[in-house]
């Protein structure tokens, strides 16, 4: 889709802005604003008025609570879909949008799944309508995986563990049937039901009671991108979460395609900390992917149910430095994740076993959401603005396709600084549940505004007995400048580790 942006009336009159590929675009006296209008030039305009999103098949409007309201074809607007002809106006501005097919060349690139090389010249024979969906390994990642696969082979053969095969509610022995896929080494904190314990312990409602190769237990959550059931393998008695994306997240079997491309290289990412995606399916048009799945839960109910409240700094330091492990491995494999928050940091068992691991999950889910013709910031709306948008940079949110690893180690920070103070590190007031702009009494700040506008509050103002050096270095993993930040996980992770050993955490 290509998006072209007139200037109709006002400052800047007569030009005219290309968008051939998913992109951001903020308009307002901000000096991040992409299109920036000084109040000499246009008083009416806020310092951040609106923001345009450009998707691979739709272009998305959303006024950010601007004081003198955004319209489009003369109807004051929160957010709505633009269409070819529409014409915006903000204060004396007039910006006319013409939507059309781009007609651009365009050459797909495949990358192996596994280094990240450009694999083309092996795929002669692929045929160039198929390219852009290819999933390949290289012949030399292929080599070195089928080594992997030997040494794995001799280690099974002395085993380091032994993994509990028994039925999680009966505790019938399923040892005859639990590694019937060869797999029960690799996942230590698997848990195991049998057939007639499983239906007993099927939840309803619920949409399914299968899904391909796997009995529905229940439903354990829902999101503004899907549905999550924890399910059972029919053939291993193994426990398993699975993920269904929201038929409207998919616009087309384009769309379709391309997300389940991103699952299936998203499966060959293996790490400790990481969980681990099994394999993809799909019902009826819809997309699924099916995950290990993580008894613990994740990290924000662990605040919200257990300690209701911050975490004790020890806790939130180790799950901290184990997310950082898991981190620096996507990263060295190509992937930013774009949506790190408490709610994405899964534990394999409770918080207080000596085994439990720390692991983050949607790793490319974010990406892939947007590559399907998306919207994040929609993604990111849960009805409260305490979902990913506070987690996000500026940079993610004004220049998002050159997204780098410093933005998600600001994520990481702005994570544990929740986790030891409950709070964001900038304040954000209570939207209005109508009235917005000029309606309003008075205009309340748009979240979008206070994160690119607003510094940071140091830790050490939300939580004054915590140690100085751990603050110094939370304050610097959630720097806005992301060059004043750490640049790496593992830069990150070092900082941390030192102040962890050198006082005892």
């Amino acid at each position: 889709m290509k998006v072209t942006l007139n200037l109709l009336e006002g400052p800047g009159a007569g030009r005219k802005l290309y968008f051939t590929e998913p992109d951001t675009f903020l308009v307002g006296r901000s000096k991040r604003a992409h299109l920036r209008l000084g109040p000499e030039a246009d008083r009416y305009l806020s310092r951040t008025h609106f923001i345009l999103e450009i998707r691979s098949n739709i272009c998305i409007i959303t006024d950010l609570n601007s004081t003198n309201g955004t319209l489009v074809n003369d109807k004051r607007i929160h957010r709505m879909e633009l269409f070819d002809g529409d014409l915006i106006r903000v204060g004396n501005t007039l910006i006319g949008v013409k939507i059309d097919e781009d007609d651009t060349e365009k050459v797909y690139t495949v990358l192996c799944s596994v280094c990240g090389n450009d694999v083309c010249d092996e795929l002669n024979n692929v045929p160039e309508d198929e390219i852009k969906y290819a999933v390949y390994t290289c012949k030399k990642c292929q080599r070195e995986e089928q080594e992997r696969k030997q040494r794995v082979i001799k280690e099974k053969a002395k085993p380091e563990f032994t993994p509990n095969l028994k039925c999680v509610c009966c505790q019938t022995d399923l040892s005859d049937v639990a590694d019937n896929d060869g797999c029960a080494h690799e996942f230590h904190d698997s848990l195991y039901i049998c057939d007639g314990c499983a239906k007993k312990e099927q939840v309803h409602p619920i949409p399914y009671k299968t899904m391909g190769d796997y009995f529905v237990l229940c439903e354990l959550g829902k999101g503004a991108m899907g549905i999550v059931f924890k399910v059972v393998h029919n053939r291993s008695r193994r426990i398993y979460a699975v993920k269904q994306i929201h038929s409207d997240a998919v616009r087309s079997e384009d769309s379709r395609r391309l997300f389940e491309r991103e699952m299936e290289v998203q499966a060959k990412v293996v790490h400790p900390n990481l969980v681990r995606n099994i394999e993809k399916g799909q019902v009826g048009n819809v997309p699924f992917f099916v995950t290990e799945f993580l008894a613990g839960g994740d990290v924000s109910n662990l605040m919200r149910k257990v300690f209701k409240g911050p975490l004790p700094a020890a806790l939130a330091v180790r799950i901290t430095l184990q997310l950082l492990k898991g981190l620096s491995s996507l990263h060295s494999r190509g992937f930013i994740h774009r949506d790190l928050k408490p709610s994405n940091f899964l534990l394999s068992r409770s918080y207080d076993h000596p085994d439990c691991m720390a692991k983050i999950s949607d790793y490319g889910l974010a990406k892939s959401y947007e590559d399907a013709g998306n919207s994040l910031y929609d993604y990111t709306q849960t009805g409260k603005f305490g979902g990913s948008l506070m987690y996000m940079p500026p940079e993610q949110i004004t220049n998002y396709k050159f997204v780098k690893p410093p933005s998600d180690v600001y994520a990481i920070g702005v994570s544990i600084y929740y986790m030891l103070t409950g709070r964001y590190t900038v304040t954000v007031p209570k939207m209005n549940s109508g009235g917005h702009g000029a309606d309003s009494p008075k205009r309340v700040r748009h979240p979008v505004e206070i994160i690119l506008e607003d510094a940071p509050t140091p830790i050490l103002q939300r939580k004054n007995d915590l140690l100085p050096q751990l603050a110094q270095v939370i304050d610097k993993a959630v720097m806005k400048e992301a060059d004043k930040r750490y640049q790496t996980a593992d830069e990150f992770r070092e900082a941390l580790k030192w102040v962890s050993k050198k006082y005892s955490f």
